[in-house]
């Protein structure tokens, strides 16, 4: 018997609604119809200390000053300080130490203006 090379027909597995060509075309009856909601709805506009205190309206830090020690001066958690130079293409941990230029330019993101210790 020569052999066929004719697949052999495919039963369906499932039924699929009316109108669906394909498994993917019933998937996309079943999303929501709804508009996705921006990603900018979501971020903040402007920064601001998840700590609950206002941030001060000048900080005197000293040069090089620590990425801890510059959180605790601006009443924010050092995660914050370390998210925001993230931002700036800056990665940084708690104990790295920060040059008051870089420093004084983070200060002004958050609306506070930096003083140097000599």
């Amino acid at each position: 018997m020569p052999e066929d090379d004719t697949p052999p027909e495919e039963k369906p597995r499932f039924l699929l609604p009316d109108g669906c060509k394909d498994l993917i075309d019933a998937l996309r009856l079943q999303e929501p119809q709804s508009e996705p909601e921006a990603i900018a709805d979501f971020m903040p506009t402007t920064p601001s200390p998840s700590s609950g205190g206002p941030l001060p309206e000048s900080v005197s830090i000293p040069d090089p000053v620590l990425v801890r020690d510059l959180a605790t001066a601006l009443h924010m958690k050092g995660y914050e300080v370390i998210r925001a130079l993230m931002d700036q293409n800056v990665f940084a941990s708690p104990q790295t130490m920060l040059d008051f230029q870089r420093a004084s330019a983070l200060c002004s993101h958050f609306g506070v203006v930096a003083h140097k210790v000599i």
